[in-house]
């Protein structure tokens, strides 16, 4: 949830607070988004030097959960398949 706070909380951090993403980040974009502009699709690799990667999805607005909610999914599960325990 880090990730999506720090997205969330674009311009509005405190100077105080860091908003390096030290942990494995998927970043995934509808391209059809018209609230947040596309650079922020791309996070500086200092900010973010684990970004595994950006995953667009050209038919996806800003609720690409919803737009694409099983490419989504499954986007999810690859990311996340390498930190489950073997056998599962």
């Amino acid at each position: 949830m880090v990730a999506v706070h720090f997205f969330a909380g674009v311009g509005r951090a405190p100077a105080t607070t860091s908003l390096r993403v030290n942990v494995p980040t998927l970043v995934i974009w509808g391209e059809q988004d018209s609230y947040l502009g596309s650079e922020l699709a791309e996070p500086d690799r200092d900010d973010v030097p684990n970004l595994d990667r950006v995953e667009r999805l050209p038919d996806a607005s800003h609720w690409v959960h919803h737009d694409e909610h099983e490419r989504v999914n499954q986007l999810l599960i690859d990311f996340f398949a390498p930190a489950l325990p073997a056998g599962n």
